[in-house]
């Protein structure tokens, strides 16, 4: 209730800008979804805009236009978040089905017994036998396989 009602002070002043740091951090998931829902109706006003830092990757999923991902002190992208997980899938396969040219594309690669997953630029998903499944990634997908990816 105390962050609600901090919410429900900020929003009275009707700022064009909002600097949110981790505001839903704490919220069981109902309360988590009403506070996107009243920032989500906050936003509809044109000129209105929230910087919304958090951890939470599925509140970015459900409110974010655009990502700014800073891993290290680094950008490592800033632009529209749907375009973001356009540019990626998740690929799985046998151990077989790992061609010795596609290791250095795939991020955040995970081999074990009988096969292998993680995450590769679509651009760059030719050449993988047909037997490879490939998914959608998440925001979630790809902060895990690009944190284990070392930033030069």
């Amino acid at each position: 209730m105390k962050i609600k009602l901090g919410m429900a002070v900020t929003l009275a002043h009707d700022a064009k800008l909002l600097l949110l740091d981790e505001s839903t951090s704490g919220l069981d998931p109902v309360a988590r979804n009403e506070m996107l829902g009243i920032l989500r109706d906050y936003m509809v006003e044109e000129g209105r805009t929230i910087f919304f830092s958090t951890h939470i990757t599925g509140d970015l999923e459900k409110i974010a236009d655009y990502i700014t991902y800073i891993k290290g002190g680094r950008i490592l992208y800033s632009g529209l978040k749907d375009e973001l997980i356009e540019k990626y899938c998740l690929v799985k396969g046998g151990t077989e089905d790992l061609p010795l040219a596609k290791r250095k594309q795939i991020l955040g690669l995970r081999e074990y017994p009988g096969g292998f997953d993680g995450m590769i630029p679509i651009k760059d998903i030719a050449g993988f036998p047909g037997s490879v499944i490939t998914e959608t990634v998440s925001l979630d997908d790809i902060m895990v396989r690009m944190s284990k990816e070392v930033v030069a």
